[in-house]
């Protein structure tokens, strides 16, 4: 890959110097080596707290309950009327054993006839012995005891069938909704928090800020160091001296800012397929790489900022001021504009006008809505022109500097 010109007994290096390349890999292998470890390790950490987030997350919510109300009423009825004692624990020792609970399907079947246009509107397709196995087999998976459902119930049943105000209908979920609004909350709120995104939710955190962080400093301390801050120490006129021309500096350098940031990258890569495959059971591997693809190529647009800056000044504080400057802005903006997103308002704990600062950072261009949506059988992928746009301004950026710095005067 190298040209060389024989002159004097001297080879003129024109594309590619590995001696330049070796002395700025030492240069930075400190922080380089940090920067690797803590990545690696903010991303194992990461993924062992949601693998504990995802064992103590409720499998059920409000409806579920509701279902389990509906059940427990035909139970409750058929003992007022009948003096039995039928429950939901003698149901499930009759059914896991296989004894007779044919008294159960019975009841069952007699109440999605009378109940069907109620069941239809919640959307429960299936009344049935199953189906009340199912949903107490879902209950019994949640951090709540059965012995809360069954309290929630007897709240339910007193409410249905009780009624002391005329012409006033009461249940559980509107007791629930005028008790949140006595206490100033939401009952909205509540419902869409339970609802909300928390896969990513926590990718958006880590991949625009928490994950991201530690390779933003090594991309502003290497990026703006590897040719100004050589030009303003005076190593560049050393460099220059040897038989190395600038075409071979720049190359060599953007060649380092572009092996770097992969090699973390994929060792980042790496550790998460292997913690999601150990902690959370994850399989499907396709959404990580892509969304650590999209990662490295924001990193790539970063450091090609930082390597313009670095080529347009032969002041290190400068270049830093440009280059250090827009990224620090891009990760700022980004970090407000997290509060400003679709999941955090409709949680109520996000203001809608901040969104506005995701339209000056580049980090809007790193899509991880939806590259999550890939596996899903209906996959958007809007995320691939924006991340054409991130590998463009990347490639743009790599070559004016280039172009720049080979024709630029030098205080040498």
């Amino acid at each position: 890959m190298t040209k060389t010109t024989d002159t004097a007994d001297m080879k003129t290096t024109n594309i590619f110097s590995g001696p330049l390349m070796k002395q700025t890999f030492k240069s930075n292998l400190a922080l380089t080596i940090v920067v690797l470890v803590l990545s690696c390790l903010i991303c194992f950490v990461l993924s062992f707290a949601m693998s504990i987030m995802g064992a103590g997350e409720n499998s059920a919510g409000m409806m579920d309950a509701q279902t389990f109300n509906l059940y427990m009423t035909l139970i409750t009825n058929y003992n007022a009327q009948n003096g039995a004692s039928l429950s939901w624990d003698a149901f499930m020792s009759l059914y896991s054993s296989g004894g007779d609970y044919s008294i159960y399907t019975q009841l069952f079947a007699q109440g999605a006839e009378s109940m069907s246009a109620a069941l239809s509107q919640m959307g429960i397709t299936e009344f049935s012995a199953d189906g009340f196995a199912a949903c107490i087999t879902l209950l019994q998976g949640t951090d709540s005891t059965m012995a809360t459902y069954m309290t929630n119930f007897q709240y339910y049943y007193v409410l249905a069938t009780q009624q002391v105000f005329e012409g006033v209908t009461m249940n559980s979920q509107i007791l629930l909704q005028n008790m949140l609004e006595v206490m100033g909350m939401n009952a909205d709120l509540i419902t869409n928090m339970s609802n909300m995104d928390m896969s990513t939710m926590i990718n958006t955190m880590y991949f625009h800020e928490i994950g991201i962080l530690p390779m933003l400093i090594w991309i502003v301390v290497a990026g703006n160091s590897i040719i100004a801050g050589q030009v303003d120490r005076g190593s560049m006129a050393y460099v220059l001296s040897t038989p190395t021309k600038r075409s071979a500096v720049v190359i060599t350098q953007a060649v380092y800012m572009i092996a770097v940031p992969l090699v973390i990258t994929i060792c980042m890569c790496c550790v998460k397929l292997i913690c999601n495959t150990a902690f959370l059971g994850d399989t499907d591997a396709a959404a990580t790489v892509v969304l650590f693809a999209g990662m490295y190529l924001l990193m790539e647009s970063m450091c090609g900022i930082c390597y313009l800056g670095s080529c347009l000044f032969n002041r290190n504080s400068r270049a830093m001021a440009f280059g250090g400057g827009l990224v620090v802005l891009f990760f700022i903006a980004a970090l407000i504009g997290m509060f400003g997103s679709d999941n955090l308002v409709e949680v109520g704990m996000g203001v809608e006008a901040l969104n506005g600062f995701n339209y000056i950072s580049l980090m809007t261009l790193f899509d991880i809505e939806s590259i999550g949506t890939i596996g899903s059988g209906a996959a958007d992928l809007s995320f691939l022109w924006k991340m054409a746009i991130l590998l463009v301004i990347a490639a743009a950026t790599y070559v004016i500097g280039a172009i720049r710095f080979t024709k630029k005067d030098l205080p040498l």
